[in-house]
């Protein structure tokens, strides 16, 4: 591990604390993958005329008790065996609001995004998370990024310009929600929460780390309890400034596959945190690619989507550049 690294990033733990090669980290990964994938299937399942029938600040605030309830109910037998309350200091628990805000952002606009094009482009566009977290991780925390992995992010960059005109010109030429397609304001929302993804991500694997000795339920409460504030207030925001649902219930527009996502992403939110405190993001990123095929299987036999060839070639690609990446 090089100076530059250590200055930054706190030393990593012993594999002792994460049996990677182990059925169940492996295992953990592998359930990783297919939640991720299966989000925006799930998603396209819940709307109502290509528009999400609920509140996004609703759902995500769900999401965030459901996880913030689990974490407690874990942290429950380490409190059984010392019978004291956690220590959390007010500096360290400041740190948490800044992952827990960029949290908020994109789990919120990750719904609008699903609108913006089809579930298979959405998870094969996500690979650009890599570039935006390798990038990150190059310019903050000094990684040393090698020859094969730049021409990775490149590919990966590539990909990322090939679907996205292979779906704007389908968008063009049909409306029809059964083809791949993406709209022009769908990408820059895409780019940007690929953005923020990458610096919520190597903010909270530092923070996580940084507290080694912490329990990780306490560290996930902490920012959870983040969460639940933040959604609160977006919720009222929502229903105040946009007068949205003024008349309506916090579940208004909740169907099985809104609350199949709740369930869904909260054990992802759970899992990821176990990457963080004892894997890394590049972890992390191996779920991500990963859910791509999830996502593509799913998409052609759950909602029967057309691939285009700029489809196919973009897969290919990102394919061969997640190959590189992790070599």
């Amino acid at each position: 591990m090089d100076s530059g690294r250590r200055d930054v990033l706190p030393r990593h733990t012993q594999p002792t604390l994460a049996p990677r090669m182990s059925f169940m980290w492996v295992g953990m990964l592998l359930t990783g993958s297919w939640i991720y994938g299966s989000y925006s299937i799930l998603v396209n399942l819940s709307q109502v005329n290509g528009q999400i029938p609920f509140s996004s600040a609703a759902v995500i605030l769900m999401i965030e008790l459901t996880k913030f309830l689990i974490s407690f109910a874990m942290y429950m037998p380490e409190f059984r065996q010392s019978f004291r309350l956690p220590h959390v200091s007010v500096r360290t628990a400041l740190s948490y609001s800044v992952p827990a805000v960029l949290y908020a952002f994109n789990n919120n606009i990750a719904l609008y995004i699903n609108e913006e094009m089809d579930p298979a482009t959405f998870q094969v566009l996500s690979n650009l998370k890599i570039v935006t977290t390798a990038l990150l991780y190059r310019v903050v925390i000094k990684r040393v990024i090698s020859v094969p992995q730049w021409l990775a992010i490149f590919l990966l960059v590539l990909a990322g310009m090939c679907d996205g005109y292979g779906g704007l010109e389908t968008k063009s030429k049909s409306g029809a929600r059964t083809e791949v397609f993406i709209t022009v304001q769908g990408l820059v929302m895409l780019l940007a929460y690929c953005s923020v993804s990458a610096v919520a991500a190597v903010y909270t694997e530092y923070i996580l780390k940084k507290q080694l000795m912490t329990s990780l339920h306490v560290q996930n409460m902490v920012l959870y309890t983040y969460g639940c504030v933040l959604n609160i207030t977006a919720i009222l925001w929502q229903r105040q400034i946009l007068n949205q649902g003024t008349k309506q219930g916090l579940f208004s527009g909740f169907s099985v596959y809104t609350w199949l996502i709740i369930i869904t992403q909260a054990f992802s939110g759970l899992i990821m945190s176990v990457v963080f405190k004892h894997g890394s993001n590049l972890t992390r990123l191996f779920i991500i690619s990963g859910a791509m095929l999830v996502s593509m299987v799913m998409s052609i036999l759950i909602l029967g989507t057309t691939l285009n060839v700029y489809f196919v070639i973009a897969a290919v690609l990102v394919t061969f550049a997640i190959y590189l990446y992790h070599q």
